[in-house]
């Protein structure tokens, strides 16, 4: 088959496919570990309650958006 039916190499295909899970997957991780830390960091400079105190629903909000915010951008 020429390269203009449409058609695609099992061979790329299989390279690309790994290359799109390890992008996903690594996009995951990083933000995972963002927000992780940046929740860590706002109970440590006092905008979210001590770890142990429940979160209003304010604060909750305000949890929330960046991966509101996210998911947004990404579709």
């Amino acid at each position: 088959m020429s390269a203009t039916d449409g058609h695609i190499p099992e061979e790329r295909l299989n390279k690309n496919t790994k290359k799109s899970i390890a992008a996903v997957v690594a996009g995951a991780h990083v933000i995972i570990v963002v927000t992780t830390v940046v929740d860590v960091l706002l109970h440590v400079v006092g905008v979210f309650p001590p770890m142990s105190v429940p979160m209003d629903d304010r604060l909750s909000l305000i949890a929330t958006s960046g991966g509101w915010e996210t998911a947004r951008h990404a579709a």
